[in-house]
């Protein structure tokens, strides 16, 4: 059974694994415990449920952009303007710490720090690029939880555009929620404020008791957004922090809503993608043909370098402006709900909107930056087994890694450091400068759960084992052993089977839970039936 709860568990976004021995909770890492009802904010009894009228979404106005581009900024065209790193001492130091030459990938424990891909960008120029596992500059990796930066930039060119205004209920944009869903606004969303109850665990926990498992492959696979939005409120909205995938799809959801339209069912390329080069970019759906923008873009570590740069230049590209004025800034605040109350998180966990932040909150007892040696305006899009992009302005750089960590050995202040170096921007320091940060109690506030789902044990594990394998299969064009082992699905245990003629994969757990996913086309990837 192991190997399957392991599947199941495995699945999905921000960089983490389960609680490691220091005790901070990685992003995407939940540890349910039980609370305190009195720790838990109260639902305005004003707000009663039952089932909301539908809404028609009012049209704002179009947002004015930045005043003005930054024109002396760098951008890629087709490919990447070259430069060179400043300092080969640091750049060998960061080489060995992230591309371990006695590495045994076929190892089924997955131990130390598995880099697929590195790519950096300083001034606007690509200065280091290097490829392992069988990976290639023209290969996708999938984000996992990286998708979420992504949703947020997303819906800050709906804002420019006019489509939505970050004030809006959900309910001005997914008609028929229950009422208690309304008072939750799209900035509540950006914030992990909602205040729905949920629980957002992976392993070491009960598969069948994860909000977000069973949205990805259970329950609410068919309609994620509207799945999410019809769970109860455990707080007032914009009261409590808690990271949660859930309020990601809920936004993207509204998005899907309020930009479909105008400009069609490939607004997420017309709109973004085309725009900064990254056509190639996967970034898939749900049953019900809206975007999963909590976990699975698919991209090259090139591709992610732009939207990085997009970060960098504050939604400008190439001279015009894509985001609302103060978009970025916005995004890179320390969010308010987690000045507040917090749950499920630790250490250095900071969130601004769908975007992680090097900065102290003394509101919450942390007094100390998550990544000392490293710059504080430093942000990052982080996703599952240990994929980021990192975006240091006032380093003018842009660092992407992707990887299959399954461990806890990446030091990001050691590794951001190391680049930091090697771009001239920053000292070669002592492994000793990297002790670790001891953090107190108060960071973390249990997580309370009430919702129980209905899809069992076997077939969520068919459900995570047939749409990775096709997405790996056909998005990622890998062989079959690579996907099986990528998965880390015993033969045993849950089966895959793939037909490529029709590009449909079929999965089964002990026999049990069969489960179907279909490549559908170049954007939108595969999903399951």
């Amino acid at each position: 059974m192991l190997p399957l709860v392991l599947a199941v568990c495995a699945p999905l976004l921000a960089q983490s694994e389960t609680t490691p021995p220091d005790g901070v909770v990685r992003p995407d890492e939940v540890v349910p415990t039980s609370a305190d009802p009195a720790e838990v904010p109260p639902v305005d009894p004003a707000v009663v449920p039952g089932a909301a009228p539908l809404v028609e979404a009012p049209k704002a106005s179009k947002v004015e952009g930045p005043s003005a581009c930054r024109p002396d900024a760098v951008f890629p065209d087709t490919d990447w303007a070259t430069g060179e790193v400043a300092h080969p001492e640091a750049l060998a130091a960061l080489e060995a710490y992230l591309f371990d030459p006695e590495l045994d990938w076929s190892d089924e424990d997955r131990p130390g720090r598995r880099t697929d891909g590195l790519v950096i960008v300083h001034g606007g120029r690509l200065v280091y690029e290097r490829y392992a596992n069988g990976y290639t500059a023209e290969m996708p990796h999938l984000a996992w939880s990286m998708a979420k930066t992504v949703t947020a930039l997303l819906a800050g060119v709906g804002v420019r555009d006019g489509a939505l205004s970050p004030e809006d209920s959900i309910c001005d944009h997914i008609p028929g929620l229950p009422a208690a869903s309304c008072g939750v606004s799209l900035d509540d969303l950006m914030q992990f404020g909602s205040g729905f109850d949920w629980l957002e665990t992976y392993e070491g926990s009960s598969p069948t008791e994860s909000s977000v498992l069973q949205m990805l492959y259970g329950d609410g696979r068919t309609d994620m957004g509207r799945f999410v939005a019809n769970h109860p409120l455990r707080a007032q909205p914009g009261s409590l922090y808690m990271y949660s995938s859930g309020d990601t799809n809920v936004l993207a959801a509204a998005l899907d809503s309020a930009l479909r339209e105008d400009h069609g069912d490939g607004w997420p390329h017309a709109l973004f993608f085309d725009v900064i080069g990254a056509s190639e970019s996967v970034l898939e759906r749900d049953g019900s043909d809206v975007i999963v923008g909590s976990s699975y873009w698919w991209a090259t570590p090139r591709d992610m370098a732009r939207v990085g740069l997009f970060l960098r230049e504050d939604g400008c590209w190439k001279g015009t402006p894509h985001l609302p004025e103060g978009w970025v800034a916005g995004m890179s605040e320390v969010n308010e709900p987690i000045r507040r109350t917090a749950y499920g998180r630790s250490g250095w966990d900071v969130q601004g909107r769908q975007l992680w932040l090097n900065q102290a909150v003394a509101e919450r007892g942390m007094e100390t930056r998550g990544w000392p040696h490293v710059p504080d305006d430093a942000v990052a899009a982080l996703g599952y087994w240990r994929q980021s992009i990192v975006v240091i302005p006032s380093a003018d750089l842009v660092v992407v890694r992707t990887a299959d960590d399954r461990d806890r050995s990446l030091d990001y202040d050691r590794y951001l450091s190391l680049v930091l170096a090697t771009v001239g921007e920053g000292p070669l320091l002592d492994d000793s400068a990297f002790a670790p940060i001891e953090w107190g109690p108060q960071q973390r506030a249990p997580v309370p759960q009430v919702k129980r789902y209905d899809t069992g044990l076997f077939s969520l594990g068919s459900g995570f084992a047939a749409k990775q394998a096709c997405s790996c299969t056909f998005v990622l064009g890998r062989d079959a052993d690579f996907c099986r082992d990528w998965l880390r699905v015993s033969p045993d245990v849950a089966r895959f089977r793939i037909d490529v003629e029709d590009k449909v994969v079929t999965a089964r757990a002990l026999g049990m839970g069969k489960q179907v996913a279909r490549y559908v086309d170049d954007e939108r990837g595969c999903r399951l039936d």
